[in-house]
């Protein structure tokens, strides 16, 4: 399984290849910014657990590890040969790529979360809960009563 914390390092990684990109650096850098935001959500989602927030993480990490060797491609001496890529479209289809897949990453993680947050016992519900045992109870000692029963031991 794809730890939030394994993702997150990933990402910083990558701020700090970042630093030494030698071209395309507004591509890197946007590509940055958008793992900024993926770091900030997975942070949020750090104390929640579910199979589909596991399943989503994996993935996440698998984009974010690519997202690493693309932006990995640029520090090297030879980055005028990516800059030649870039202009015939190759790089800019790889960052393309890696974006989508980022915002793919980032709906299903957002996903994750507002399901958890919907379908989530609150202190609310757990009161209503609590009432409405007791109205029920209540209701089944009045019916056996006038059934000429004796009331059922409180649940």
């Amino acid at each position: 399984m794809a730890g939030i914390d394994t993702i997150i390092i990933v990402i910083k990684s990558i701020y700090k290849v970042y630093e030494e990109v030698k071209a395309n650096k507004k591509r890197c850098a946007r590509l940055c910014e958008r793992l900024r935001a993926l770091e900030s959500a997975l942070k949020e989602l750090k104390n929640q657990n579910s199979v589909t927030q596991e399943k989503a993480l994996e993935i996440t990490l698998k984009v974010v590890q690519d997202a690493k060797k693309l932006v990995e491609k640029f520090t090297t001496a030879k980055w005028y040969i990516k800059v030649y890529g870039a202009a015939t479209g190759g790089t800019k289809d790889d960052f393309k790529v890696i974006n989508e897949r980022l915002q793919g990453c980032v709906q299903a993680l957002h996903l994750t979360a507002t399901v958890k947050v919907l379908f989530n016992t609150t202190e609310e519900d757990k009161s209503a809960t609590h009432e409405d045992m007791k109205e029920m109870q209540l209701l089944l000692e009045s019916l056996a009563v006038e059934r000429g029963m004796s009331p059922a031991v409180p649940v």
